[in-house]
């Protein structure tokens, strides 16, 4: 009778066991499905109809889904086909919960001129439980037809080694009014009439340190121990100054702003600039050779260039007259 009973646990283990493996596997499985299937079923709908009207930042779309919990409309520029990370400017927090036509504004005057993905990004309630959407995104233009404004240059000549820099003014108008330009060339010529060519350098400005002074204007960047101190005797440039070594004589220089926008033109060709170089090494004493409309910055405890204040420039990027338009 004992073995009777031990042979009918041990057929009633077995079952309990085999359904215990069996239950397991049901649950691995429907674990192993279920957070896929919970996701697509928890994405909320994204809006559609979006529109933005360039000019006055005026924008509309359709919510699509009840269950969204708000909206905000971002601007982020493109620069050299790369999107920026931070948005250059945002609509107000506009709250979901419904569905249908949603309108707003975007404040266009912190536009400047170039490329910018406008987006319309929907959020999910924090604890819903929902997943957001893809953002929107609508590609835009501004500047639609402007020309950078023409650089001014400064020549410093030291030795062999000859110093070129931008004038503060023109980047600090390229950087608020229109887009520091990623392709500024120096073409440097062995006659006043600059047909032969001896060299070309290009810059990039749009990778220049950005600082503002508490009045507004821009620091460039200074260096009190720099080796050319040609700002008000007290310093050098630190970051926009770009120095090359030549054979000896005599050159003359002219820089351009070269468009990466095809919607934008480059700026006139500069004023050119003669300077002279030894065969000596530098030794700190340089001549310095301007172009016409060359202005030294303001020294408010530190240097800096005000955007705006000489209205002079060619092609004077505050009043030009451009476009904009959604590509």
């Amino acid at each position: 009778m004992k073995k009777f009973r031990i042979i009918i646990l041990n057929v009633f283990l077995f079952i309990a066991c085999f359904s215990l493996v069996a239950c397991n596997q049901k649950a691995a499985s429907t674990d192993k499905t279920a957070p896929d299937d919970k996701a697509t079923a928890n994405v909320l709908a994204a809006p559609s109809d979006f529109t933005l009207d360039t000019e006055t930042g005026d924008f509309s779309f359709t919510a699509n889904d009840a269950n969204a919990g708000y909206y905000f409309v971002r601007a982020f520029a493109v620069v050299n086909g790369v999107e920026t990370s931070t948005y250059t400017t945002s609509s107000k927090r506009i709250n979901g919960g419904k569905t249908g036509s949603i309108t707003g504004k975007i404040d266009t005057s912190k536009f400047g001129w170039g490329s910018y993905d406008v987006k319309l990004v929907t959020f999910a309630a924090a604890g819903s439980g929902y997943t957001a959407p893809d953002s929107v995104v609508l590609s835009t233009s501004f500047g639609v037809g402007g020309t950078l404004e023409k650089p001014e240059i400064m020549a410093l000549a030291d030795g062999s080694e000859v110093e070129f820099v931008i004038d503060w003014y023109t980047l600090s108008d390229w950087y608020t009014y229109q887009f520091l330009p990623s392709n500024v060339t120096f073409n440097i010529y062995s006659d006043a009439a600059c047909t032969t060519l001896v060299d070309t350098k290009t810059v990039d400005t749009s990778t220049l340190t950005i600082n503002y002074h508490p009045t507004g204007g821009i620091m460039w960047g200074e260096d009190a121990a720099g080796e050319h101190k040609w700002i008000n005797n007290q310093y050098a440039s630190k970051f926009d100054s770009y120095k090359y070594t030549l054979d000896p004589g005599t050159y003359y220089v002219t820089c351009q702003a070269v468009s990466s926008d095809a919607t934008i033109n480059s700026s006139k060709v500069s004023d050119v600039v003669e300077f002279t170089l030894t065969s000596d090494a530098p030794t700190g004493t340089y001549t310095a050779a301007k172009s016409a409309l060359w202005q030294d910055p303001q020294v408010m405890g530190v240097p800096l260039a005000t955007s705006g204040m000489y209205t002079d420039r060619v092609d004077f990027g505050q009043t030009q007259t451009t476009s904009s338009k959604v590509n």
